[in-house]
């Protein structure tokens, strides 16, 4: 490996449904808790994990914002995007 991959924090704007749907996998999530949290409702998160539903970058941001104060960082790489989790002092 010549160079080590690159990445940054993703803007609301590129993220997607999938990396919502890993995000809330990382939290341990079920739908219905992702949208109380988020203060959408369980079919919007499920139609946009799935890639039916376009949302407003208003909703989208707020989505990413309420994942992001949970731990969750969305970035983008030199090799793609991804999702990770903020690791703790106590190990989990």
């Amino acid at each position: 490996m010549d160079s080590p991959n690159t990445y940054e924090i993703a803007p609301p704007a590129d993220v997607r449904g999938r990396h919502v749907r890993a995000a809330r996998t990382l939290l341990d999530w079920t739908k219905a808790r992702a949208a109380q949290e988020c203060g959408v409702g369980v079919n919007t998160i499920g139609r946009f994990e799935e890639g039916y539903e376009t949302l407003t970058p208003r909703t989208v941001g707020d989505i990413v914002r309420t994942f992001e104060a949970n731990g969750v960082i969305f970035v983008r790489a030199d090799v793609g995007a991804g999702v990770f989790l903020r690791s703790t002092l106590d190990g989990e």
